[in-house]
Parts: structure tokens; sequence; C-alpha cells
């Protein structure tokens, strides 16, 4: 296996090939096996350097975009995470005394949303949601309560096709995870894949990208199909897609988020949309979304080519809720996929 450029410095140092350290301009923090967390340059040097005496057995693997490190430092055994951006470049380290008993097991879901509220549990018991119906055919599995961590919150109504979960494996098989989970789980929700994971992978934390689709339906409206896409005549695709090429890049996207999030930045890599018989099918990846930010992109640009007025650009780059946007509904948006 060969290793990444980012990480060649940082392993050939440890192994004492190199007597120079250097990290990549792209490096964020070091998280070391007391929990601390580094944010200096030099203090990440440092600690680097506190293990280079007493490190042995140095052996490294991929995961995902991701490169996991296990190691013998003072005889004692650790595992740490190069993570990734999705530049390729490394962004931090993770270390942790390494735990045989701790793995994880991933799982990737699909499941229609038109039930639920949403992917999150919420604090009224009486909501229920996607991650209520995970514990409770975990509990029934193992007899216990388990932690599930999730990639990413839908909001009520929102499908997915590739939502992705994790938890402890408590020494069962993925298998026999997606085997059993599929038969006491509602017929709504289904398991896809499962497959393990190093203890310090994160379903959450380890994204690199997230992708999804919003599905417009032009043609004639259908009692059958009304909570999966958004019945809407749309005057012109080409200016949809006029449209759409504003918001690639970088951006402050406050102006298309709900709530109160510090950073409001994120980074779309794609947005574009494409005509399937009678249908409308918007696609956004990005390396994150803010709270209904898809909706309110696809709302807002349906306004502005059906009525001819203004633009995209303009009210992104107000970077303020503007009264002017709009919320499309919530039955026509698919996550469907999350890149690690």
């Amino acid at each position: 296996m060969s290793i990444h450029p980012s990480l060649e410095s940082i392993i050939n140092y440890l192994n004492h090939k190199d007597d120079s350290l250097v990290l990549p301009d792209s490096f964020q923090a070091i998280r070391t096996e007391k929990e601390e967390l580094l944010f200096d340059r030099e203090e990440s040097i440092k600690y680097i350097s506190s293990l280079r005496d007493d490190i042995s057995d140095i052996k490294i693997f991929e995961e995902d975009s991701h490169y996991i490190m296990y190691f013998f430092h003072n005889s004692i055994k650790y595992i740490s995470k190069f993570k990734m951006n999705y530049k390729e470049e490394l962004e931090a380290i993770i270390t942790t005394k390494y735990d045989e008993s701790k793995t994880n097991v991933v799982l990737e879901i699909e499941y229609d949303g038109k039930n639920y509220y949403g992917m999150q549990k919420q604090k009224n018991p009486k909501l229920n949601t996607i991650q209520d119906e995970l514990i409770i055919a975990l509990k029934k599995m193992i007899n216990k309560d388990v932690d599930v961590i999730i990639s990413s919150r839908t909001d009520r109504g929102v499908h997915a096709k590739a939502q992705v979960v994790q938890f402890e494996s408590f020494n069962i098989s993925p298998d026999k995870y997606k085997y059993a989970l599929n038969n006491l789980l509602p017929l709504d929700i289904r398991i896809k894949k499962a497959y393990s994971r190093s203890q310090l992978f994160n379903v959450r934390y380890d994204t690199i990208s997230k992708e999804y689709e919003y599905i417009i339906d032009t043609g004639e409206y259908s009692v059958f199909n009304k909570d999966y896409v958004w019945y809407k005549k749309v005057k012109s695709i080409d200016k949809i897609n006029e449209e759409l090429k504003s918001l690639i890049g970088e951006h402050n996207f406050i102006s298309f988020s709900r709530g109160e999030k510090e950073n409001t930045t994120r980074t779309l890599f794609e947005a574009y949309a494409i005509k399937k018989n009678e249908q409308i099918i918007f696609h956004f990846k990005g390396s994150g979304f803010l709270h209904n930010m898809i909706r309110f992109i696809v709302g807002t640009i349906v306004e502005i080519v059906n009525k001819d007025k203004g633009s995209i650009k303009e009210m992104l780059e107000l970077k303020t809720k503007s009264l002017d946007r709009k919320l499309a509904p919530s039955s026509g948006l698919y996550l469907i996929k999350i890149n690690y």
C-alpha cells in the first residue's frame, strides 16, 4: 500500500527514516491518547516527537478515505486515525489506546420518511423517528440499550436511500445484524448494507461529502405519489441550471438556512438539475448542508424562474434570511449517498 503524501513525512519521521517533521498546511489538530486536543502546530510536532523513541511495530491500513495506524508505545498498543478532508489532505490525527473489544458496526439504511418525525430522536417521546425504531429493534435483538449514532439529520417527511448509522458491535457479525434487524424493523425502514469499522470510526465526523436529490413532478397530480415528489409547474430547466451554477464553491449559506448555527459556510461540489420524463431532478453534492438548506434553495430557485425576477446569487450575497426565500416541501427530498 502506498502512503498518502500528506502522511509520508510523519511515517518516515516515526520510522527514523527522516529527522525532520513537516505537517501540511491543511493540518488543524491532533487529539492525544489523554484526550487532549492540540491545535497549535508546534505543540502537535512536540507530541509526535514524544512518541518517536519508544514507538514500534507500526502498521498502517486504509479505512475508506482515511488511514488507520496501529503501533506500540512503551509496550502499550495504540490506534491512530489520520483524518483526511475532501481534498485528500491531512486534517487531523486522533490517537487513543487500542481496545480490541471496541469495534463499530455501520449500517447503510433506506427509509420512507412520510410516517416519521425525521431521523433524529426527539425530546417528545410521542414523536416517532427512524432513530427510535432502530433503537427499539436493536434492544429486541440483543436485550440491551444501544447508542445509535447517526450521520445526517433528515427532517420530517424526508426520505433516504443511503443514510448511515453506527453502534458498538457487541461481538456480533454485521451480517447477523442486517438479517435480524430487517425482520424486526417496520417495512418502511430497510438495512441495505452492514459492515465493520475501527473503534475510531465516526459516521458523523468522518464524512467527506453528502449527496441529495430533490424531485419535482411537473405532470398530473397523483394522490399515490404526493408524499414522494413536489407537484409544481416549472418554466425552464435551463434557467434553473444557470441559477444553480452560482452556488458551486465555498459560500456562506446563511440566506438558505434555518436555525442559529455559528458556522454557516459550506462547500458545494455539484449542483445541477436534469429532466426525466415529467420530473425535474435536482442533484446536490457538498461538504455538508445546513438545516433546510436544500429545500430553501429549490423553493427559491423555482420562484425566481417562474416569476423571471431576481437571482439566487443576489440572495446568496445578501447573507441574511430574506423573507423572499421559499421553502420547498419535504416530500421531494432524498438523501442518496454519504461519502467517507
